[in-house]
């Protein structure tokens, strides 16, 4: 337990940075896609069960917001209100509609606008001109859904095109038509290339950016961030409404040279649709029109040059059974593919040609056709439910199918040779503030360089478990982690490094290591607090001839709790021990004493001291932690529950120190 904070928090750091995406759901949205909504309850099962984590679950005045975590294989599709009813009509009884887009008619009158898309980076790009607009307030309907969403209303025309975004996934902007001047360019950056974004910051572009440009200068930059030329203003009264789809990885590198990400650049970042650019501009068009009875508009310009074409997979029923271990008939698999929207035909009564479109991500790509399959059969399962859909299985134990691997082997011997001894093991980052060579793309600006050694990740989870093991109850932090390093001449090696406070009375490291690995190589030493050993490579390892053994971890009966932001406050209390209470449990009295904002009461010292008279006396030493969920406590609320302390203990006769 000592080192839950340092895991936990590099953990969600991670998740946070490179995997996680989280996407609000509100209810009401949900009715454009379903004929019936299940209640909110009902909803986070199903999520939970099948298909994402549900983060936290609000109950508001109109609807109830669900916060998703989403995972990027998903994250085309889920990143929307669309994609997520699609996921609660694949398993329930709901039926699932996408017809609530107008076909749009233009007016000859307004004139199209011409693009030219100069580069391969954009795959799609989509525009019309809509004339007569207003700059007024959002609906209602609009501004309680954003309020819901924790989303800013700015106006009807900038807040419907961050509503499509989250109904639908796709993003738009908008321009002021009488700003852009000419053509409008999807090209490459010009080098020192200068533009403002709509938030004020100014930016020196180059050659690897993409970039909406006219024939002035950069109006935006594709995929990531609206820029100040084209702003819509108070003052505008005709707009260019855009939607298009940009290459993923040109979206991230910009984003991550500019560092600004967007919910705009989160979704082309994770491939969205190009085919489904043209249902999101439609229904642009349609809000608008709903909203502002006078508006008329050209034409739609679509440069779509090379559309996706779908291709056809095949899937064995017997294949899915043998992987899953079921016995689905033809017409079970069939129906699961049915409520995952994909079309299929019947090639024999043992195999279904599925047509892969665009509905799910990870079946989108036609090279690699044996992984399509594979990750086919993974929706059926995930349709049928890990927990209920798949029978459990009593696998071949390791030691019938051979030997585990050397290196897990020992490391998994070391590990419980140390937990025996109390340590406990951490896992810190891989990447640190220094060391040899600079990373071209570090994931942090103190994270730039490959570690050398564990000694500074492993030293600041010892000082940041030091600081908090009064709340946990611990007088001694020791632990250990096993990992890899690179060396000054570019070679992996596994190190193990222990540490543990300078403590005269603590146990001696070397003597610990030689137990566990009596011809280990010392790398770091430091103070006799620190000591990093090269464990092996992978051949210098004994040879595995019994099963791995299991980690002596336990976590039966834990029970987990938030802790407090706000930090704790120490107090020690020392007194003899009457006749009287000798017997009695005195942290659970003390605790009782102490009141609401005292979170521990552990002893840390007893000892017996001959009086006088010839008697004993005995002496007991409590340490009390303070804290409060709410606040930070001032010594003055501390004290006072401290007298109130000392004075029921001397009620009890007992004589305080």
């Amino acid at each position: 337990m000592m080192c839950v904070f340092c895991i936990v928090a590099t953990y969600v750091c991670q998740l946070n940075f490179n995997v996680l995406f989280f996407m609000k759901i509100y209810t009401p949205i949900l009715k454009n896609f379903l004929d019936a909504v299940p209640d909110t309850q009902t909803l986070k099962k199903i999520i939970t069960d099948h298909a994402f984590e549900v983060e936290e679950v609000t109950e508001g005045l109109y609807g109830d917001v669900i916060d998703l975590k989403v995972l990027p294989d998903r994250a085309h599709d889920a990143l929307s209100h669309r994609g997520i009813a699609r996921e609660i009509a694949t398993h329930t009884n709901a039926t699932y509609s996408d017809s609530i887009n107008d076909v749009l008619v233009p007016d000859t009158s307004v004139a199209s606008v011409p693009v030219r898309v100069e580069s391969p980076l954009c795959t799609r790009y989509m525009a019309v001109r809509i004339t007569g607009v207003k700059i007024t307030e959002s609906s209602t309907w609009l501004k309680e859904a954003f309020l819901a969403l924790g989303m800013r209303s700015i106006n009807t025309l900038v807040d419907l095109t961050n509503y499509v975004l989250i109904e639908r996934g796709q993003p738009l902007h908008v321009f002021d038509a009488k700003k852009v001047k000419g053509t409008i360019v999807v090209r490459m950056a010009h080098v020192g290339e200068k533009m403002t974004t709509l938030d004020d910051k100014y930016l020196t572009l180059d050659e690897s950016m993409l970039v909406i440009a006219d024939d002035e200068a950069v109006l935006a930059l594709a995929g990531v961030k609206g820029g100040k030329k084209a702003e819509v203003d108070a003052h505008t009264t005709e707009v260019i409404l855009e939607c298009a789809s940009f290459d993923s990885i040109s979206v991230r590198k910009t984003a991550f040279k500019t560092g600004i990400r967007t919910d705009a650049s989160k979704r082309f970042e994770n491939n969205y649709p190009s085919a489904w650019a043209d249902e999101a501009l439609a229904r642009y068009v349609t809000l608008l029109k709903c909203e502002q009875l006078e508006i008329i508009h050209s034409a739609v310009t679509d440069v779509y040059t090379n559309p996706r074409t779908p291709f056809i997979i095949d899937v064995s029923i017997a294949r899915v059974n043998s992987l899953l271990g079921t016995s689905l008939t033809q017409k079970d698999v069939t129906d699961i593919l049915t409520k995952l929207h994909l079309a299929f035909t019947l090639k024999t009564d043992d195999v279904c040609a599925v047509m892969c479109g665009d509905n799910l991500f990870n079946i989108r790509e036609e090279e690699d056709k044996k992984y399509t399959a594979y990750a086919i059969i993974g929706h059926i399962a995930r349709v049928l439910g890990y927990e209920k859909g798949i029978p459990k299985k009593d696998y071949i134990a390791l030691k019938e199918k051979g030997l585990v691997a050397h290196f897990i082997h020992e490391s998994d011997r070391i590990r419980n040779e140390l937990v025996a001894r109390g340590f406990v093991e951490v896992r810190t980052y891989h990447f640190q503030n220094e060391g040899v060579e600079e990373l071209e793309n570090p994931i942090a600006n103190d994270k730039k360089f490959i570690r050398e050694s564990l000694f500074e990740g492993l030293n600041g989870c010892l000082i940041g478990n030091l600081l908090n093991a009064p709340l946990l109850g611990k007088t001694t932090v020791s632990i250990f982690e096993i990992g890899t390093i690179i060396t000054r001449n570019n070679v992996e090696e596994v190190h193990l490094a222990i540490t543990r406070p300078a403590d005269k009375k603590a146990i001696n490291l070397k003597n610990v290591l030689h137990e566990v690995l009596p011809n280990c190589k010392i790398v770091n030493e430091y103070n006799e607090w620190f000591i990093e050993v090269y464990i092996a490579d992978h051949s210098d390892l004994p040879v595995a001839d019994s099963e791995p053994v299991s980690l002596m971890h336990s976590v039966e009966n834990v029970a987990w709790q938030s802790l407090s932001p706000y930090p704790f406050a120490t107090r020690d209390i020392a007194f003899f021990v009457s006749d009287e209470v000798k017997q009695k449990e005195l942290r659970d009295i003390i605790f009782l004493w102490a009141g609401a904002l005292c979170v521990r009461v552990d002893m840390f010292d007893e000892f017996e001291k001959k009086v006088e008279d010839g008697n004993l006396k005995l002496s007991r030493a409590y340490r009390l932690v303070f804290q409060s969920n709410e606040k930070t406590l001032t010594d003055e609320e501390v004290n006072s529950v401290m007298q109130n302390v000392e004075t029921e203990i001397r009620a009890l006769g007992c004589e305080v120190r």
